[in-house]
């Protein structure tokens, strides 16, 4: 079997070092097969030649680390039938066994049960099953609503006022745990969840249309509106140039060019895209629009029932957008912010505790559930300084005077909490991390 013949592109990201590198390019474009290629290149290297045991590989998932681990292997056996003699190559095939080709939980799990004692964890600790963690959290939620209740803490009173049914609070512990679940991405979730609730603290000077919910807001709908603008304009490709149809299409042409409108206000400013999706309007299609001659082709009817199917459609987004985003002025925003701060901080007090008393019964049954396997191995890597800041612990430098690189696949699927944990252990003067993904692949926003 030949060789694989690289692209220049791909060829420079191969022979590429002392630099942090990110790769993006779409599925099947051959990311993997570039980092695969990397690794070998720099373990087989006449000059400068790495052991594969003083490289982090971090994947996605176990299938994948087998099948890296697997390829690598077949590669250095390739490299053994040219030179049997080769001393080096035939120590990678040795040390292979034991290199870090793993996933990011395996890696965190290794920290941990090399360190435990830095975090007071019991050694024989063991990770909880789905259902084991689901009912551990229902008991503790359980516990601290009713500590709540009979303290009587006016902020959660407050709170179960606001979203609790007429059958119970269920629907607020939902809350509770989506947004514990949420929190949990942050390597501070309790720092996260603390400052989340501040922003909701604002002062007479606040103007939505400056703040960050404004320009997420504004991100997302961006894109949104893009996708209508598009869609809007295959339905008017859809009727153009059939004379049959013109009244049909002279109103569409006139909702395209509104949706246009609209779609640059986004660009512009929140101000801009409130006032025109406030006064965004569409057409009436039983009044004005000339019916079809019953002698027409059927092709006419076709291309008017696509059209309209397509806007309808179109529409139907647009209302839902207007009605989800734009259906109060930045004052009743301002008012309603105020109105929300109590009840956020009280969410947020609640999940701290929440989150204390889940710990709790965890530590005495001697589990750890998916979310302490990234936050412990963090406590672990991360110290403090003598002014409070955040700095790589003894642990940490240990690691990062191992590895000579680090490689992760699927990087658009790291959290903020995995970002942290290996930027920690990466080396800083000169630099080695290897990230290869495609955003398009993204499936995991939940988690930030």
């Amino acid at each position: 079997m030949s060789s694989p013949k690289w692209t220049k592109e791909q060829q420079a990201v191969i022979d590429s070092r002392n630099s942090n590198l990110l790769v993006a390019a779409a599925a099947g474009s051959g990311k993997t097969a570039v980092l695969v290629e990397r690794i070998i290149q720099m373990i087989t290297d006449k000059d400068n030649p790495i052991d594969i045991d003083k490289l982090l590989v971090v994947t996605f998932t176990n299938a994948a680390a087998s099948e890296m681990r697997e390829r690598i292997g077949d590669a250095i056996g390739k490299a053994l039938d040219k030179e049997p003699e080769n001393t080096h190559l035939q120590k990678q095939l040795v040390l292979l066994n034991k290199a870090s080709i793993t996933t990011i939980h395996s890696f965190c799990l290794e920290v941990i049960k090399s360190n435990f004692h830095k975090i007071n964890l019991d050694p024989n600790f063991r990770i909880g099953d789905t259902t084991e963690c689901t009912i551990l959290k229902s008991e503790a939620l359980e516990d601290v609503f009713e500590e709540l209740y009979k303290s009587k803490d006016q902020g959660f009173l407050n709170l179960v006022e606001s979203y609790a049914e007429k059958r119970g609070d269920n629907e607020l512990q939902n809350i509770i745990l989506s947004i514990y679940s949420f929190a949990m991405a942050s390597p501070y979730p309790e720092e996260w969840l603390i400052k989340s609730a501040e922003d909701f603290n604002i002062d007479e000077d606040f103007k939505f249309k400056n703040s960050a919910w404004a320009k997420s807001i504004l991100d997302t709908v961006r894109i949104e509106v893009s996708g209508i603008e598009v869609s809007m304009k295959k339905a008017l490709e859809e009727v153009e140039d059939i004379i049959e149809l013109e009244t049909f299409t002279d109103k569409l042409k006139l909702e395209y060019l509104r949706v246009k409108d609209l779609l640059n206000a986004c660009n512009t400013s929140w101000d801009e895209a409130y006032r025109a999706m406030s006064s965004m309007c569409f057409e009436n299609y039983v009044k004005g629009v000339k019916r079809i001659p019953k002698d027409a082709p059927i092709y006419i009817k076709e291309a008017k029932d696509n059209a309209k199917s397509i806007r309808d459609k179109a529409k139907k987004s647009l209302e839902d957008i207007i009605q989800s985003s734009f259906y109060k002025d930045s004052d009743s925003i301002k008012e309603e912010i105020k109105y929300l701060y109590p009840i956020v901080k009280s969410i947020s007090s609640t999940i701290v505790k929440f989150e204390e008393e889940y710990s709790k019964r965890k530590r005495e049954k001697g589990i750890i559930d998916f979310n302490d396997i990234e936050h412990f191995a963090l406590k672990i890597l991360i110290q403090k300084d003598e002014d409070g800041k955040d700095i790589p612990s003894d642990i940490a430098l240990s690691y990062r005077e191992k590895f000579e690189e680090i490689f992760i696949d699927e990087y658009q699927d790291s959290n903020f909490v995995q970002e942290v944990l290996l930027s920690n252990i990466a080396k800083i003067k000169t630099p080695n991390r290897f990230m290869v993904g495609d955003v398009k692949q993204s499936i995991y926003r939940f988690r930030q």
